[in-house]
């Protein structure tokens, strides 16, 4: 039986080390209190190493080592993969510029609005839409200018 495409926008999330529900955009188990972030070429958020270094995740199975996303501090709970060479996760290399980190006003909205971005980005990739951003060999890849005028939603 096909899936319908609201059953794509649908997708729960749970601890790899607890197994219980998170959201999303959750950094932490709420149960088990295990670091989390979410993985873009799993399509699911992982338990981070619990050594010295919180943002990484070592993944044996896949061989594979992930860092968290340089906009970690500002809510970006997604991870980049070492061998990417990138600093920024895929969501986050699609927008250009932020706001002054002394417009306090103008970063809320920033990151409210980057998260709903990765869930965009998310949903966009469950569906199986390529999401290439705009760079010298992508002219036509996707890019978000995120613009603040304050007083204005």
């Amino acid at each position: 039986m096909a899936e319908s495409p609201e059953a794509v926008f649908v997708t729960l999330f749970e601890c790899d080390r607890c197994g219980a529900r998170v959201a999303f955009d959750a950094v932490r188990c709420d149960r088990c209190d295990a670091g989390l972030g979410y993985v873009p070429e799993q399509h699911r958020l992982r338990v981070l190493h619990d050594g010295s270094e919180p943002a990484v995740l070592f993944d044996t199975t896949a061989g594979a080592t992930w860092w968290r996303c340089l906009n970690a501090a500002w809510g970006c709970n997604w991870m980049v993969a070492a061998d990417d060479g990138g600093t920024w996760c895929r969501s986050c290399r699609l927008t250009r510029g932020r706001p002054d980190v002394d417009r306090t006003d103008a970063i809320e909205v920033w990151m409210r609005a980057e998260g709903e971005k990765r869930r965009l980005v998310h949903q966009l990739e469950l569906l199986g839409l390529q999401v290439e951003a705009r760079t010298d060999q992508t002219p036509n890849g996707l890019v978000f200018d995120l613009v603040h005028v304050p007083g204005e939603p």
